[in-house]
């Protein structure tokens, strides 16, 4: 059961995270992909250390790459499908308040309309 989907948040044609794994070097692009491709295979039963949840619905998933704290921020819909919203290197203990807002922003954007903001991931 715990397979899910991952779709990639999209606004028209830009796809934030798509950008943000692009930007970032090989390995660490390919780390992440690695990551992502464990929460398609488990779901809602990933824990910790890889996933840790955030606020509102939304959970951090968790890659180390090197010295770089990746990060990004996710929310379920309908149980089988996980949206990824955003992505970004953690600097600090805490997650920072604009990736947060900026999360649930896009949560709720999606949640209005799954069709037009919704991307395939293809790691």
């Amino acid at each position: 059961m715990p397979r899910a989907e991952i779709l990639l948040y999209r606004e028209r044609d830009v796809v934030p995270v798509r950008d943000w794994l692009d930007a970032l070097q090989p390995e660490a692009r390919r780390r992440c992909q690695e990551r992502l491709s464990l929460l398609a295979l488990r779901g809602h039963e990933l824990r910790r250390p890889a996933v840790a949840p955030v606020v509102g619905g939304l959970f951090e998933l968790r890659v180390k790459h090197r010295r770089l704290n990746l990060r990004m921020l996710y929310f379920f819909h309908r149980r089988v499908a996980v949206i990824v919203s955003n992505g970004f290197v953690k600097q600090q203990a805490a997650i920072p308040l604009q990736e947060i807002r900026l999360a649930l922003e896009r949560k709720t954007r999606f949640e209005a309309d799954p069709v037009l903001h919704a991307s395939r991931f293809e790691g």
